[in-house]
């Protein structure tokens, strides 16, 4: 049941219909268990989880990178280049010297192999 009681915490901040809308694109059924467990729930917004002990931590990048990254289905997801792509991560490369390199480890220039 812990499986059970991790998805339907999740299914509680997502939402029922975006879980829904992942189980019909991928024809998947759940176990009546399951489904009992799940009932019915709106997508919280991700500022109802900001607090006085969190506050500082919160950023508009880290509310967008936080929600593309926690998605039901994984095509939406953010692949991991993605994600070390995002904005979020900008005054990380700032403040190693980084600006403007793509997530490969080059600057966007070519890589290793050039055209020269």
């Amino acid at each position: 049941h812990d499986n059970y009681d991790q998805l339907v915490q999740i299914v509680r901040v997502l939402g029922t219909d975006a879980f829904q809308d992942y189980l019909n694109k991928y024809d998947i059924e759940l176990d009546p268990q399951l489904e009992a467990l799940i009932g019915n729930h709106s997508r919280k917004p991700w500022d109802k989880f900001i607090n006085l002990s969190n506050q500082h931590l919160v950023s508009p990048e880290a509310i967008d990178f936080l929600d593309k990254l926690l998605r039901f289905d994984h095509q939406e997801r953010l692949t991991c280049q993605e994600a070390m792509a995002h904005p979020y991560f900008d005054p990380v490369r700032k403040a190693a010297g980084l600006e403007g390199a793509t997530p490969e480890g080059g600057n966007g220039g070519g890589g290793a192999m050039s055209d020269s």
